[in-house]
């Protein structure tokens, strides 16, 4: 059958939440309860679905959800843009280029929409980075640019 790069569905919520806790790479996922993972995905897969300002792609194989990928798409004076917030594959199935097919379908809906730039963030201690993974797929690393965030969350338990 192969891999199929689909938009999210509403009933996808379920392999979406097993695939995150599965993929391990949120600590506050893998501390909480299934059930908590579930509503999590299902909240995230209804705001997706409700709005065009945001898009969930799934790669799929034989009808198991094997990666995504969510975009944001932005408005702005100068022109508009997306901003890949989450580009995640199955641990077995990395170096299939599933990745690389989520990356051509988002940079597809970019022109489409008019948008004059993508932009995404990586750590430098993830092993995508480490072995070039955007670079080797045309994105360049802004030496210039800085990253802040501002920390909302509350450590009182």
């Amino acid at each position: 059958m192969g891999v199929v790069i689909r938009s999210v569905q509403v009933e996808d919520a379920q392999p979406l939440a097993d695939l995150v806790r599965e993929l391990g790479e949120f600590s506050s996922i893998t501390k909480e309860l299934p059930a908590v993972t579930l509503r999590r995905a299902q909240q995230h897969v209804a705001i997706i679905t409700s709005s065009d300002r945001h898009t969930l792609l799934v790669a799929e194989d034989s009808g198991h959800i094997i990666g995504y990928c969510s975009v944001h798409w932005q408005p702005m004076m100068s022109r508009h843009e997306g901003f890949i917030s989450e580009l995640f594959i199955k641990s077995s199935r990395r170096g299939e280029g599933i990745g690389t097919a989520l990356l051509e379908r988002v940079e597809e809906e970019a022109r489409t929409r008019g948008c004059g730039r993508l932009h995404l963030e990586n750590f430098r201690t993830k092993a995508s980075y480490e072995r070039s993974y955007y670079a080797k797929h045309g994105w360049q690393e802004r030496p210039a640019a800085a990253s802040f965030i501002l920390d909302l969350r509350t450590e009182a338990q």
